[in-house]
């Protein structure tokens, strides 16, 4: 693989005062950067690819059309994962579960009022903006071990981790994210939470995970903005730091308002069908399909994903030929998570083998905590 730093080639740096780019966002001048270094190198590779031609692929639709925006002549050789697969299905027919959701849950697909599962996130623009206003506090997320539904978030400066009680407070991040926080009121902080009885995640209340059901922060304040402002009435940041580093009887809780740099990661586990999941499971699996108005005759093409990682949520996996995933030990990607859906989406990468078996166990597990078996060389 090669990697070019566009800016420091005369060959593919883009002028970003271009007209072409004026009024654009960031997204469509990452754009023709990468549209940019693809030109070089087509033209470059071009008399050493005889029978063989360069592509510009994306996995997603939407950068297709923005490529082919900016300049209409790059079209016949950019491709999305669906124009790969196709072109190559014939001749690998499992590329097909690589697919998964693709262009199946994009911003059409985001629903509102009583379909809405989690508060949207902010813009990255609002997150940095809270956080330089002292409104917010950025830190890596870390869920509990014992159970999902509890995370804390160290910050820098603060001598007491903020404490996330509840899948709605973690609003779709996972462990390991870099996450922007608002702390809640003070009359929202728990009394004696070292004390309280530990909860074990195996004997999860069916009764919290109802609450994915419900839409999120029915009782929220009124006062809270979502514009990363501060009003005169507000304490200032070093005057909340040092409130929360006084506090000695209460644990001071808080929630994600967005998501300032995912951790990118996979892991490893296994699918389950519909007739193996448990109670609470299952009601989940119903508010996914009916809020994505999923037919029960295309029901069976999708599988929970469960993972060996007892800090990482179910996640949900759409495959074309589902039967073959079944009984194996795989490895997936947590590629997005909608505000209408209580599961995340997983994007298959691998199968590793056959449960239950040694190779297949270890290899799994050797994955989880990032040893590489790579053939020394």
């Amino acid at each position: 693989m090669h990697y070019c730093y566009n800016d420091n080639f005369a060959e593919t740096l883009v002028d970003e005062l271009n007209p072409a780019l004026k009024g654009r966002g960031l997204d469509a001048k990452l754009a023709a950067k990468a549209l940019a270094t693809f030109k070089y190198y087509h033209a470059h590779l071009a008399g050493l690819t005889a029978g063989n031609r360069v592509y510009l692929l994306t996995e997603n639709s939407n950068t297709k059309r923005l490529y082919e925006q900016l300049d209409p002549s790059s079209k016949p050789f950019v491709l999305d994962v669906a124009d790969f697969i196709s072109a190559h299905q014939g001749q690998f027919p499992e590329l097909s579960n690589f697919l998964g959701f693709h262009g199946e849950l994009g911003e059409e697909a985001e629903l509102a009022g009583e379909g809405q599962l989690f508060e949207a996130h902010l813009d990255f623009e609002e997150l940095v903006l809270g956080v330089k206003a002292g409104r917010f506090f950025q830190g890596r997320l870390n869920v509990s071990r014992m159970t999902a539904t509890e995370a804390v978030v160290k910050v820098q400066g603060l001598t007491n981790d903020i404490l996330l009680t509840g899948l709605e407070q973690q609003n779709r991040a996972l462990n390991g994210d870099i996450v922007c926080i608002e702390i809640d009121s003070e009359d929202k902080w728990i009394d004696n939470y070292k004390a309280a009885e530990p909860h074990n995640a195996l004997l999860e209340d069916e009764q919290k995970v109802e609450k994915v059901k419900l839409k999120l922060h029915a009782n929220g304040d009124a006062d809270s903005r979502s514009d990363g402002s501060m009003s005169e009435d507000e304490p200032a940041n070093i005057n909340m730091i040092e409130l929360i580093n006084s506090e000695t009887k209460r644990q001071v809780t808080g929630r994600v308002r967005g998501i300032l740099k995912k951790l990118n990661k996979t892991y490893g586990g296994s699918l389950i069908a519909t007739s193996d999941m448990l109670v609470s499971t299952l009601n989940k699996f119903k508010v996914f399909c009916e809020n994505h108005n999923i037919p029960e005759s295309e029901q069976d093409k999708y599988r929970v994903f469960v993972p060996y990682n007892v800090q990482m949520p179910q996640a949900i996996i759409k495959a074309s030929n589902p039967e073959a995933l079944s009984n194996k030990r795989m490895i997936v990607r947590y590629a997005d998570w909608k505000v209408s859906s209580p599961f995340p989406i997983g994007q298959f990468v691998k199968i590793i083998g056959e449960e239950g078996k040694i190779g297949t166990e270890t290899n799994m597990i050797l994955h989880e905590f990032n040893v590489d078996t790579r053939p020394f060389s």
